[in-house]
């Protein structure tokens, strides 16, 4: 009998490595005891699974063999891995206690801190949570290792300074970037230093980005977009250039000279691969300008196409991703693309209209001190921002402003700021 329950034990270790259903599980260890002995199948599962933590996945009757371990980091894991979304430390003590279990709360916070990514001030959740894929991912490590290279040698950086920076670029994901994200995905960067507390510096060991080449590049990202007679994607030309070339780092496409972004990473070559004469072109330009003149607001990415079909004899339907659009107007140097996904005038110091986080916020203001359901909470920022924002979208910035939902009521509502210091 021990000898069974040692073997259980390690088929169950291994099923957790694998996910196995519970059912698998029982089936697994059944196998161990011969014929004869199949009515003790039930006790030995009993008696092997003591330190099996099994979760209930969305989509899934069975639940899951998460982890074989039942100490705090097995349980804080198991909740973040049961959520569709990060949660606050104190939520995961909610959680626990209802599985039945005790954990203080500064336990569930230090160990959600040591296992999770923190996605917001006392907020944490695991790369499953995580709102970039890779190729965005690696966009964004592109941008912020050229920003860092380009400063100051030794200059420390904070995540939330980048994350200004990168939404000035219109880098801010559809809203699904925050100074949370950018801080994991830095952890994935070869050329740059964690100093903890959201704040990153340049590797002088890993460096090695010699200027003089940036314009040796462009002209060959330009010769391998005419070669090839179509548009590329972002990482299929870096993959190419870099064949080609020798090139160890990952370098970032500009929109400059005949290299023009048309679509979401999507890079071509203007006199080819835009579907509008010069003449037009500018009939695009003129018209965006005048409108940002008109209104004195910034014009957000999802309005430009309406906007655009004022213009006589220029079909604005040819696409319906409105990078190319805001490609054509920073190229004159009299508009510029910042937070919030707002196209404005350069010499603005902002869109003068709210981003999504903005709303939220004054969403939330409103509510005080009740707060909001989501789904409120959502109507009243389409009503603020005039657009439509996903859900998901809404979720990442109310981590990022640490707001979190009253367990008693279910409705979201701004925190103070108690775990501002909690940063991994």
């Amino acid at each position: 009998w021990d000898a069974a329950v040692k073997e259980a034990t390690r088929l169950l270790k291994y099923g957790a490595c694998h996910k196995w259903n519970q059912s698998e599980a029982k089936h697994k260890i059944s196998l161990i005891l011969p014929k004869k002995a199949q009515e003790f199948c039930q006790e030995l599962f009993i008696t092997a699974s003591g330190d099996a933590v099994f979760s209930k996945i969305e989509g899934f009757d069975d639940p899951i063999l998460y982890r074989f371990s039942k100490g705090a980091e097995a349980y804080v894991e198991t909740v973040l891995f049961e959520s569709d979304r990060p949660l606050h430390y104190t939520e995961i003590v909610e959680k626990i206690i209802a599985k039945g279990r005790e954990i203080e709360p500064r336990r569930a916070h230090n160990v959600a801190h040591d296992i999770g990514c923190l996605y917001g001030r006392g907020t944490y959740g695991l790369m499953k949570h995580y709102p970039l894929n890779e190729e965005e991912t690696q966009e964004i490590i592109t941008e912020i290792e050229e920003i860092i290279e380009s400063g100051p040698n030794g200059r420390q950086w904070h995540c939330s300074e980048l994350y200004e920076i990168l939404c000035a670029r219109g880098l801010d994901m559809d809203g699904r970037l925050t100074q949370y994200v950018i801080n994991i995905s830095l952890k994935y960067s070869k050329k740059l230093v964690n100093l903890k507390r959201l704040v990153w510096m340049a590797d002088k060991k890993a460096i090695n980005i010699i200027h003089s080449n940036r314009i040796e590049i462009n002209q060959a990202i330009e010769s391998l977009l005419r070669i090839e007679g179509k548009p590329l994607d972002g990482s299929e030309i870096c993959k190419r250039i870099m064949e080609k070339r020798g090139v160890s780092s990952v370098f970032q496409i500009h929109n400059d000279g005949n290299v023009i972004k048309i679509g979401k990473n999507r890079w071509g070559l203007l006199d080819r691969d835009t579907p509008y004469t010069a003449e037009q072109q500018k009939k695009i330009i003129d018209m965006l300008e005048e409108t940002l003149q008109r209104t004195q607001h910034g014009i957000h990415k999802t309005e430009i196409i309406t906007i655009l079909r004022e213009i006589p004899n220029i079909d604005s339907s040819v696409t319906t991703d409105p990078a190319m659009y805001i490609s054509l107007a920073l190229r004159t140097g009299r508009m510029k693309y910042v937070s919030g996904n707002y196209l404005c005038m350069s010499d603005w110091s902002n869109a003068r209209r709210p981003t999504i986080e903005e709303a939220i916020q004054i969403a939330l203001e409103e509510s005080m001190p009740g707060g909001r359901s989501f789904k409120d909470l959502q109507r009243r920022v389409h009503e603020i921002l005039k657009f439509h924002v996903a859900s998901d979208n809404i979720y990442t910035r109310l981590y990022a402003i640490g707001a979190r939902v009253n367990g008693n009521t279910s409705c979201w509502q701004i925190t103070t700021a108690e775990d501002q210091c909690d940063f991994k």
